[in-house]
């Protein structure tokens, strides 16, 4: 189930085993509610049994449902991501090619374009994925019906475990904290190697540093650190493969590069410093200002035991905490509870 806004109305998405999916106000069942309430002589199959207002058929067993704006992505075992947007009376789909696994969660990922949408998907074989859905406007219809072309991959990283959850997580999100220390609650973190230092060192490196007179921001750098987040527990995790990492050292590397390379043609080649600094230097813009496709924009996934931070742009992992929960099945009925889901819980 899925509870979310869908054209401007609280709604209940379900996904039913056979492939429905079922979309319900929640203003109607509270109403429905109410009415059972007042005249407990009604029948309950009344108040359990309300019609949907929306009902889609899927080809198999759905798993993953998302909701935004006017649109429901769902996901069932057939492997593909569909898309169904909703337009006035009009209900218009398009689905994904066939992944190499189920998909057991999706998530919309908001932007500020307007000829695409784009999701992300996890798979049991170890995938994530980023779709991008690219739509234009028909200007023949007075309603502007929204016409999809062809779901492409725009992103791909490939774990060594089982994915069983994505979910979009913006920068608002987090709150600011004045340390690195507070932001990985980690206490047993070497405080005296100055980190920043050596963050701000490498930006310079990379000739991608912020301006100290305007930003606190420790520049491109900063973005390409990898934390190992610690669990709450009474020792610190000695063994090596605590701090095991999602992806290998040679993807890592190559998707740091694939984003540097993104800022170096957007940002500095045929450029010239323009942004003087109160301390007499010459700057780029910072790139906390930087306008990119995916600004501000996290994936956090969860495999069996593990749970990690990715920057939507690159897959570039930020943050791995390792182990989760140590579980260790007694039987093989119990192991098929190493699986991990998270949710997102939006308050004000």
């Amino acid at each position: 189930m899925k509870l979310g806004v869908f054209r401007d109305k609280e709604t209940l998405v379900v996904a039913v085993d056979d492939g429905r999916i079922l979309v319900y106000d929640i203003e109607r069942i509270v109403h429905d509610a109410s009415k059972f309430k007042e005249d407990p002589e009604r029948s309950s199959y009344d108040l359990f049994h309300v019609e949907p207002d929306h009902c889609m058929k899927g080809y198999s067993s759905v798993w993953g449902i998302d909701i935004y704006k006017n649109m429901i992505a769902t996901a069932d075992n057939c492997q593909m991501v569909k898309l169904f947007c909703f337009q006035d009376d009009v209900v218009i789909s398009v689905q994904t090619h066939q992944v190499l696994h189920n998909i057991p969660s999706i998530s919309f990922i908001p932007t500020q374009s307007e000829n695409a949408y784009y999701i992300s998907a996890v798979s049991i074989s170890g995938e994530l994925l980023i779709f991008k859905f690219p739509f234009t406007k028909s200007k023949m219809s007075p309603e502007k019906l929204v016409m999809f072309n062809k779901p492409v991959v725009i992103n791909r990283a490939l774990f060594n475990d089982n994915v069983w959850t994505t979910c979009t997580v913006d920068a608002t999100n987090f709150k600011s904290v004045n340390s690195i220390q507070a932001m990985i609650g980690d206490p047993w973190i070497d405080m005296q190697s100055d980190l920043c230092s050596k963050i701000l060192s490498e930006s310079c490196i990379l000739d991608a540093e912020s301006d100290e007179c305007h930003s606190s921001h420790l520049g491109l750098a900063a973005e390409l650190q990898n934390w190992f987040v610690p669990t709450v527990s009474f020792s610190y995790p000695k063994n090596q493969s605590a701090n095991s990492r999602f992806t290998t050292l040679t993807d890592t590397y190559r998707r740091i590069k694939k984003l540097y390379d993104d800022y170096y043609l957007s940002k500095q080649r045929a450029n010239e410093k323009q942004q003087k600094s109160l301390n007499g230097k010459l700057y780029w813009e910072s790139v906390s200002e930087s306008d990119t496709q995916f600004k501000d924009k996290f994936i956090l996934v969860t495999t069996t035991m593990s749970s990690g931070l990715f920057r939507a742009n690159k897959l570039v992992c930020n943050a791995t905490v390792s182990n989760v929960f140590r579980c260790k099945p007694m039987n093989e009925e119990l192991s098929y509870s190493n699986r991990m889901s998270l949710a997102l819980i939006d308050y004000v």
